[in-house]
């Protein structure tokens, strides 16, 4: 065993030095990323080789013989992570870095098991000392505790390790909501978004022009000048959408919920240079405003002066498309609770009348189907998939899987869906294909300080990559047959994760209009008087490095309902999805 894991040693530390040839060549960045990747990769699973061998010694009653061979495992995994050839590669890996870490913390831990402290209290001192990693504490076992409880090195590291928790989402800059804060709390909650922001924030090259370090000096002046918290949110909620992100926000306490979302029970959409009113949710209103009337005005304001005037410096977006249905169908019509507006409407008959409206609370709204799920002229599947949030749809899925499997052609609505969590969306894609699904190609902000302090640019490491990383996960039954998603600008987040997989499965086409262009990890942060933000820290791109974000998936098939469509009560996009079905081959 022994022999054959020293060939795993040689080969991986052949592989480097193929690497580092190939590297000095004059070849595109890309190229050099990829070996990284595959080399990165190579590491990585032998790592877990050595691990899972040792796991395998200790699996059933351990004795001082097994751990000791158990201990040889990781010496073995150990000579690859920190041979000075590869330790560079190593040390700028966050996920091999945490590997090595766990093999010296696992290695040391058995040293324990054999009596000896001694290895746990250096690694304790040295490596241990510069990774302050809250969660270590919980890998110490109480027994573990109990007998290094009186050192000092151990005392000392216990401290220093709770330190990070103290930076982020439990910072005491984040404080409970009240009606008035203090100088310190304002100036506190505006320098932490700046701050995380200028360090963390990846789409700052969509806003190049953006002066982020003079923004902060106006915002200084603005938010101390605030009388109380409601009007410490006005100020901060307009900092995030000079980002130009749709996964970077401000929020506001949820004390103030009423103040700034509250809405009428209707909903709109913007047809071309027409507002809609596309539902009305409350039984008073449905004798005086009729679905399909037109918005001229609020308060008597043309809508676009209105949203120009009141909206738009609220509205964080990342695409064109993402930001008029933003504020369109999102936020125009909010404000303070009870609250009366005007509105200026024109019928489908060409009248022009006048209606008052009182803003409410979003939740009175009636809520529509979820995951609605129907079978079509022409033996189609149809199911609107509404959301990802939880495993409400992939069991919509699969509760309609029998009569999919049994029809000529499949047709999944995307429309309508803001994301969630992207696992969801890759397990109905695994009932689509018997192939490994592609994901998308992710990439963070990398900053070394010597580069900083030497004025170098900043740089993107890619922390995971769809070449070598692609979702699997088998199902039984399998549907093969022709798939349309229709898609919009409503279409976002881990609805466009799912659509990065689905277009490069070459599984289908998309029908409709271009998504919202926004997906990423939000890095989230609680802000004084009980507000919160997040900022983006994770820019995807198709597996072939292609660019979506703040343009939007393009669908393969462009069609959108006009208002003349929508009052008639037709479903263009789907009409065409059920065209494509029955007429085109792909």
């Amino acid at each position: 065993m022994v022999k054959k894991n020293s060939i795993i040693v040689s080969c991986v530390l052949s592989f480097f030095l193929v690497f580092v040839l190939e590297s000095k060549a004059e070849e595109p960045s890309q190229n050099r990323i990829d070996q990284s990747l595959k080399l990165t990769h190579e590491i990585s699973e032998n790592l877990d080789k050595f691990r899972n061998d040792a796991k395998a010694l200790l699996k059933d009653s351990p004795n001082p013989e097994l751990i000791k061979k158990a201990i040889k495992f990781y010496e073995q995994g150990l000579l690859i992570s920190e041979d000075p050839k590869l330790q560079q590669l190593v040390e700028q890996n966050s996920k091999l870095m945490g590997k090595a870490y766990d093999f010296h913390f696992e290695m040391a831990a058995l040293h324990m098991q054999l009596g000896d402290n001694e290895p746990m209290l250096k690694l304790i001192d040295t490596k241990l000392s510069r990774l302050l990693a809250p969660s270590y504490e919980h890998f110490f076992s109480p027994d573990m505790r109990s007998r290094l409880a009186s050192d000092p090195r151990y005392q000392n590291y216990i401290r220093s390790i709770k330190l990070p928790s103290k930076m982020g989402l439990n910072s005491v800059i984040g404080s409970p909501y009240r009606e008035e804060l203090s100088a310190a709390q304002k100036t506190a909650g505006l320098s932490l978004f700046w701050a995380e922001a200028r360090r963390s924030f990846v789409h700052f090259n969509h806003v190049p022009d953006l002066d982020w370090d003079a923004i902060y000096l106006e915002y200084l002046d603005r938010v101390t000048a605030t009388k109380n918290t409601q009007e410490y949110y006005s100020v901060m909620m307009e900092l995030a959408p000079l980002l130009h992100d749709g996964h970077t926000n401000i929020y506001p306490p949820k004390e103030l919920y009423d103040v700034f979302y509250s809405r009428p029970a209707i909903s709109t959409e913007l047809f071309g240079d027409k507002l809609l009113v596309t539902k009305v949710h409350s039984s008073s209103l449905i004798d005086k405003i009729k679905v399909g009337s037109e918005i001229l005005a609020i308060d008597d304001l043309p809508i676009r002066e209105y949203a120009e005037k009141y909206v738009e410096k609220y509205v964080s977006s990342s695409s064109p498309q993402d930001r008029s249905m933003r504020i369109y169908s999102y936020q125009l019509l909010s404000g303070p609770i009870n609250t009366t507006i005007k509105l200026t409407l024109r019928n489908a008959e060409g009248k022009t009348y006048a209606e008052s409206v009182i803003r409410g609370r979003p939740e009175e709204e009636q809520k529509e189907q979820q995951f609605k799920f129907k079978m079509l002229n022409g033996n189609i599947s149809y199911l609107n998939l509404n959301h990802f949030e939880n495993a409400d749809a992939t069991n919509a899925f699969k509760s309609a899987l029998p009569q999919i499997l049994k029809s000529n052609g499949l047709i999944l609505d995307l429309r309508d869906n803001g994301g969630g969590s992207t696992n969801f969306g890759l397990e109905i894609l695994s009932f689509l294909s018997r192939q490994p699904i592609p994901v998308a190609f992710s990439m963070e902000r990398q900053e070394r300080n010597i580069d900083r302090a030497r004025e170098n640019a900043i740089i993107l490491d890619t922390p995971k990559s769809s070449r070598f990383y692609p979702y699997v996960r088998k199902q039984d039954s399998i549907f093969e047959g022709k798939v349309v998603v229709l898609v919009g600008p409503k279409t976002f987040s881990a609805a466009e994760d799912f659509l990065v997989s689905f277009v490069s499965m070459k599984r289908g086409i998309l029908v409709g209009s271009p998504t919202g262009g926004s997906t990423g990890q939000p890095l989230q942060m609680n802000l004084p008087g009980g507000g919160m933000a997040r900022i983006c820290i994770k820019h995807d791109y198709f597996p072939d490095d292609s660019e979506f974000i703040g343009k939007g998936i393009i669908p393969d098939i462009q069609v959108q309902s006009t208002s003349d469509n929508f009052r008639e009560g037709r479903d263009v996009p789907l009409e065409e999805a059920i065209k494509s079905i029955t007429h085109l081959q792909f």
